[in-house]
């Protein structure tokens, strides 16, 4: 028999992962007792076991929040401040004519919902988002910016090393170096 719905009426993750055919019962049981056991969320138990893919939990959790889900190929556009959108783990997808945004989330807790209504001022719609499809969009929006404010960072603290001062060509060039490291570490 299938569990009761939860607490606010939503069809629970286990029972939406079993009716997509995603997971047994057998296996969300031992889940659950794990869970009860441990601790933790449902889904990345489920995951950290092998017995379902991530995108099966995000679907689970998008169908129960009533939400869509946002893709590592969908169309990210810079509307947030980056630093925003690190922190709070969400990127505005394009909309064409359509007045409100999407925007790709990690977690579409209250918090969140209200920093991005907050900060974007505008009618938008959380759309789900596995972590790895942040990260690919919030590169794809932000890379260039991140980078950008980056060097311009380094060579505020350490003008020595710009290339605009008139430091050797060895200063120039370990610039440049610490340029590409810090963006490479930063999308790492």
């Amino acid at each position: 028999p299938a569990p009761p719905p939860g607490p606010s009426g939503h069809r629970r993750v286990g029972e939406l992962l079993t009716a997509s055919g995603a997971a047994t019962h057998a296996t969300v049981r031992a889940a659950l007792d794990n869970q009860r056991r441990t601790g933790g969320r449902l889904g990345e138990i489920l995951v950290a076991h092998g017995a379902v893919e991530g995108s099966d939990v995000r679907d689970a959790v998008a169908t129960q929040l009533g939400v869509g889900v946002a893709e590592p190929y969908d169309d990210p556009v810079p509307l947030l401040p980056s630093s925003t959108a690190h922190r709070l783990r969400a990127v505005a997808l394009a909309n064409g004519d359509d007045p409100i945004v999407p925007v790709a989330v990690e977690d579409a807790n209250d918090a969140v919902l209200q920093a991005l209504a907050a900060e974007l001022g505008v009618p938008f719609e959380p759309k789900l988002a596995d972590p790895l499809a942040v990260d690919e969009l919030t590169r794809r929006a932000y890379g260039a910016i991140d980078v950008a404010e980056l060097a311009n960072a380094l060579r505020r603290q350490h003008p020595v090393l710009s290339a605009c001062t008139r430091g050797s060509r060895l200063h120039k060039v370990l610039a440049v170096a610490l340029v590409v490291a810090a963006a490479l570490a930063a999308f790492l």
